[in-house]
């Protein structure tokens, strides 16, 4: 198993302008994703492992990166792409970058991808800004007291049984269905808290601690 990480930049509102990449991390760009990246002041292009699309989007395409030029006919999109390419390599830890906002359905498909990661026994993070999107699974996620702002989660099953401790809202052993958003705005009270699935799949939106 691969304990280092794969961060992937896709193409869509980024606003970045230093990323932490460790030695051992596989860094992946897709299509126009390169000019997001080239935002980040603390990165060049020698540290692009590989640069991955159609390149539908990005005219111009380097010719000093390590790149894979993909049939424009195709089903997976480019960040689908990418994250089978890592998880062929080993990698099971996500950080995806630029992957909500602009074209909605480029926004959800990029979350449905956290479900395809999951099934490949991988875990992966939406980072959009501060707010951070996961799936969790027949699991528990837990937050210090350090965390603020808001915190939402839905059903990404037909339904699915939550307990939620330690939030303005609390709830226990609840079924939660994907018909009505009751998990929006629930908010940290500077306690532990934690949000438990115990049946089904839950799509959680938090923000960054202070720290």
């Amino acid at each position: 198993m691969n304990k280092a990480k794969c961060i992937i930049i896709a193409a869509s509102d980024f606003n970045l302008n230093y990323l932490k990449k460790n030695k051992n991390d596989l860094l992946i760009v897709c299509d126009a994703g390169y000019l997001n990246f080239k935002k980040i002041n603390n990165l060049n292009d020698n540290d692009i492992d590989l640069l991955i699309g159609d390149f539908d989007s990005l005219k111009d395409v380097p010719d000093n990166i390590n790149t894979i030029k993909l049939n424009p006919i195709k089903d997976d999109t480019d960040v689908c792409d990418a994250i089978k390419y890592a998880l062929s390599k080993g990698y099971l830890d996500f950080d995806l970058y630029a992957c909500i906002g602009g074209r909605l359905e480029h926004s959800l498909a990029n979350i449905s991808l956290l479900g395809f990661l999951k099934d490949n026994n991988a875990s992966a993070r939406i980072i959009n800004g501060n707010q951070i999107i996961e799936l969790l699974e027949n699991e528990s996620k837990c937050f210090d007291e350090t965390f603020t702002s808001y915190f939402s989660c839905f059903p990404f099953s037909e339904n699915a049984l939550v307990t939620i401790k330690g939030m303005k809202y609390e709830l226990e052993n609840y079924i939660l269905k994907n018909t009505f958003p009751l998990g929006i705005d629930n908010e940290f009270i500077n306690e532990k808290s934690i949000i438990e699935v115990k049946q089904g799949k839950v799509l959680i939106i938090y923000y960054k601690n202070r720290g």
